[in-house]
């Protein structure tokens, strides 16, 4: 799990060591931070991951001139990458090369943008291939070999540099739908423009011209990767550079309101990019299931995976392409009257939980979190916080924002239950969560008596299970659990057996499977029991445990539920 799931540093709007850059403080949030030897007296051991993403350009990457973002502050606060001129630079700057030769991390994931073209202030733009509202422009030669030569000399650099050192670098662009914002253009394209033909009707000429130069702008960032990596392979060994695309609009997923065609149908099929990207916040809290396996299925229907290259070379990846450069669910204060709770904290972690097993079920090569502390503000009105932290921020004098201590959260630790989850798993190999589904990290129902709570034990898998307690006879919990094809799946349930633990029968959707299962023991143990073969049709299915009895020397009908594993 360590080399497939990761998290972001990026923006923060608040430390809890202001003595360091945050920079350092993220990595040495998300790393084990048993080399450096960094520890402050506030917070504990780092989240333990080996995939780190990061934003790779001086001016505020967050916003890079795109629209649609609220996030305030600027890229690293407190960090001091000097006045590079190129990415090479920025690459070469202390803070960077800091974080390259962290032996915690192996693998990279880079939001980088070119030093091509300055504004009338002397900002790095990072857009100039885009149109705007009523104009059109072609992405001239000269950019475009400022494109690729930007990148051709940083891969040339991290091969050089990072030689026999392991690492990977993969080199991709933000939210491809949201930089290309046809919202901006005065013609509005139908959701069925196709950019062919100029006869079409509400043919937006600017809109377009920005598609094509978005092509163009992938390709030479490729080209660039692609021809370093070709003209360096005889002088260095063991390291990898990449070039990826990102997308952020599914169709048919998160297309309401939103009447235009996705960079998915229009840029992405013309590209021979080494990986793609999705920018994935496509799921509600808890207790809508996130079903991320048919929009991962949807997202690669439209990438093109060739044999072999634009230059007649083998591609990197084949056709395990594809990762989720973002993901995540808000610790949203709404769900909690504005304050954090074990309840709001609970609801995040049951639908960070759902994304995992379903991006790992379906093959990502890298499931990266966003993010360890946050960029986004408070909302305007309400105090809603719609933050995806992994840590909440220390309501001191290093917010920054000087606004989080208005909504409660009084007991609340800094750590959320999503941390904890995923910390939990660092270890654990890849194949454990592809067809088990953790119970304390999926959304249950219960009927009849029975209260269920979390239960802490590091003997059950993920460190946590759940309990029904205070159960009695025909009390049930229910799990919606999701599988992308029908057909026959073996069915197991493990739970925790002890003195106060009764019988259960399981049904999968309303009918009966198996037979009676004794979790009865006198001293607390482990079980795991094979229910059967159930035929499940594709899409949402419910698992219910019903109690059905108890043993003589029980002195409960209480259930403690470690996981449910459906695989073929």
């Amino acid at each position: 799990m360590q080399d497939t799931l990761g998290a972001t540093t990026v923006g923060s709007l608040y430390q809890y060591d202001s003595t360091i850059s945050s920079l350092a403080e993220g990595e040495y949030r998300l790393g084990t931070n048993t080399v450096s030897g960094y520890m402050d007296s506030t917070l504990g051991p780092g989240l333990g991951t080996h995939v780190l993403k990061l934003w790779f350009s001086y001016q505020d990457a967050i916003t890079q001139g795109y629209p649609n973002t609220d996030a305030l502050g600027s890229t690293y606060p407190n960090t001091n990458l000097g006045s590079p001129n190129s990415l090479t630079d920025l690459a070469s700057s202390a803070p960077m090369a800091k974080v390259f030769t962290d032996p915690n991390f192996n693998t990279y994931i880079l939001e980088a943008f070119e030093f091509c073209q300055k504004t009338t202030s002397g900002a790095w733009e990072g857009t100039e291939w885009r149109s705007t509202s009523g104009t059109t422009f072609n992405f001239g030669t000269d950019v475009q070999t400022c494109v690729y030569n930007d990148f051709y000399n940083l891969t040339t650099y991290l091969l050089k540099t990072y030689s026999g050192s392991g690492k990977t670098f993969v080199l991709q662009n933000w939210e491809s739908d949201n930089a290309l914002n046809p919202n901006q253009f005065n013609i509005v394209p139908s959701a069925t423009e196709t950019c062919i033909n100029s006869a079409e009707a509400n043919y937006p000429a600017a809109y377009c011209q920005t598609i094509a130069n978005m092509q163009t702008w992938l390709t030479a960032r490729w080209n660039g990767v692609n021809d370093a990596r070709r003209d360096n392979e005889t002088s260095t060994s063991n390291v990898t550079v990449a070039a990826a695309a990102e997308i952020n609009r599914i169709p048919g997923w998160n297309t309401t309101g939103y009447p235009y065609p996705t960079a998915l149908q229009l840029v992405i099929p013309s590209l021979h990019m080494d990986l793609y990207s999705c920018s994935c916040y496509h799921a509600d809290l808890p207790p809508y299931l996130q079903t991320l396996g048919p929009l991962l299925q949807t997202v690669r229907s439209y990438i093109v995976t060739p044999s072999l290259g634009a230059n007649s070379e083998p591609t990197l990846y084949g056709s395990n392409n594809f990762y989720i450069g973002e993901f995540g669910s808000p610790e949203d204060a709404n769900y909690s009257n504005n304050q954090w709770t074990e309840t709001s904290s609970r609801l995040q972690r049951y639908n960070v939980g759902e994304q995992v097993q379903e991006a790992l079920a379906n093959g990502v090569r890298w499931l990266m979190y966003w993010q360890v502390y946050t960029n986004g503000p408070l909302a305007s009105s309400g105090n809603t916080i719609p933050a995806t932290w992994l840590i909440r921020p220390p309501c001191n004098a290093t917010d920054s924002a000087n606004s989080w201590c208005t909504v409660s959260h009084t007991g609340q630790p800094a750590y959320t239950q999503t941390w904890n989850y995923l910390q939990n798993i660092m270890t654990q190999p890849t194949a454990t969560y592809k067809n088990v589904y953790e119970a304390e990290n999926f959304y249950a129902t219960t009927t009849g008596t029975g209260t269920e709570a979390d239960v802490a034990d590091s003997n059950l898998t993920g460190a946590y299970g759940t309990h029904l307690s205070g159960a009695a006879l025909n009390s049930t919990i229910s799990y919606s659990v999701y599988v992308n094809t029908a057909g026959k799946y073996n069915l197991s349930v493990r739970v925790r057996t002890g003195p106060g633990q009764g019988y259960f029968g399981v049904l999968v959707n309303g009918a009966s499977v198996g037979s009676t299962y004794n979790t009865y023991s006198a001293a607390t143990g482990y079980q795991t029991f094979t229910i059967g073969t159930p035929s499940l049709p594709a899409g949402t299915n419910t698992v219910t445990l019903q109690v059905t009895g108890k043993d003589n020397a029980s002195n409960g009908y209480d259930l403690v539920i470690d996981n449910i594993s459906i695989a073929q």
